[in-house]
C-alpha cells in the first residue's frame, strides 16, 4: 500500500505542471483576443483533465489518511480480543 500512495502523491504533484501551463495559456489568450475569447479545444481539454486527475488522486490522499485510522483501531481491536 506504501507503494500506492507514494505513487499517488507523486502524480498529484507533476499534474500540477499541465494544469499551470493550460492557465497561463488560457489568460495569455484571453489578454491578446481581447474580449472575443476562444479556445483552443485541447487546451481546455487538458485544463479539464488535470483538475479532474488532481481531484481524484486528492480525494484518494484525503481519504487514506482516515481510512489509514480506521484501520489501525480496527487491528487493535481485533488483536485485543484475540488475546
Amino acid at each position: 500500500m506504501n507503494f500506492i500512495n507514494k505513487w499517488v502523491r507523486r502524480i498529484h504533484r507533476w499534474l500540477v505542471i499541465p494544469l499551470t501551463f493550460a492557465i497561463i495559456l488560457l489568460i495569455i489568450d484571453s489578454v491578446r483576443q481581447g474580449e472575443a475569447f476562444q479556445t483552443p479545444g485541447w487546451l481546455g481539454l487538458l485544463g479539464i483533465l488535470s483538475i479532474l486527475m488532481l481531484a481524484v488522486t486528492g480525494v484518494y490522499m484525503f481519504g487514506q489518511h482516515y481510512w489509514s485510522r480506521w484501520w489501525r483501531v480496527r487491528q487493535r481491536v481485533h488483536s485485543a480480543a484475540n488475546e
